[in-house]
């Protein structure tokens, strides 16, 4: 079941800025934010980027929801001239999505953690049933015995290393947690946000595949990205004294 975080800090100024525009409660606003939110969690990839997405594909989706005395079109033109959704050359983004929503794709890696071990715990509990039923034969031959046994704990190794989870962060792009975080640590999340949609686009058009979308980035989408968008860089993502990440909306 999809669900979506909605932090307290919410209630500030850029809400009071987005119900004047529109024309009603601050209850209202709230609840056509929530709305837009719940449906981007199904229309939305990690950067926030809502897929083959135009004004008209909101303004259809919301206006069953609101009350008559609001026009639609206005509304969805409000969300965008106050930042709740970011209109750039390549589409309709859901503002901060990415900060906002952590906590579901923390959820996400969380699950697919459990999922894994859990697997592996299955294939344990077969092995160990089978060795009950049919013990293997004694091997004949002392080094016969330590030879098959040193590939075996290899191969477990690689097993294990190879079942790493991976976070979707767009369409076509995955990579570990940690990766992702080395990435927003070096260039900043502004900036990730631009590789992971530059090496989307790319797969996505061409059918190219890689071994590892993490290694693609650092190989030749930096390269690319910063020539366009250099002034994204921040090396440091940019936190509140207080921690807070959503301070600023106040």
């Amino acid at each position: 079941m999809n669900w979506i975080a909605v932090h307290e800090d919410v209630l500030g100024g850029k809400l009071r800025g987005f119900r004047k525009a529109i024309g009603c409660s601050e209850a209202e606003a709230l609840g056509i934010l929530t709305l837009v939110w719940l449906w981007a969690r199904k229309n939305a990839i990690f950067t926030g980027l809502l897929l083959n997405v135009e004004r008209d594909d909101i303004v259809r989706f919301i206006t069953p929801s609101i009350s008559d005395q609001l026009d639609a079109k206005k509304v969805v033109e409000a969300l965008i001239d106050t930042a709740w959704i970011d209109e750039e050359d390549d589409g309709l983004y859901v503002h901060d999505w990415s900060e906002w929503q952590q906590y579901w794709y923390k959820h996400l890696e969380k699950k697919e953690k459990d999922r894994n071990r859990k697997r592996l715990e299955r294939g344990k509990n077969h092995v160990n049933s089978d060795n009950d039923k049919e013990p293997s034969p004694p091997p004949t031959d002392t080094k016969d015995e330590e030879q098959a046994a040193k590939p075996k704990k290899e191969s477990s190794k690689k097993k294990k290393k190879s079942e790493v989870p991976k976070v979707k962060y767009a369409e076509n792009v995955s990579m570990q947690q940690s990766e992702y975080d080395t990435l927003v640590e070096k260039y900043g999340a502004q900036f990730t946000q631009k590789l992971i949609e530059t090496l989307d686009n790319y797969k996505g058009s061409s059918g190219k595949t890689y071994k590892s979308d993490y290694r693609a980035i650092l190989m030749w989408v930096v390269d690319k990205c910063e020539m366009k968008y250099r002034h994204l860089i921040t090396h440091k993502q940019d936190v509140p004294a207080s921690g807070n990440p959503f301070e600023n909306y106040k």
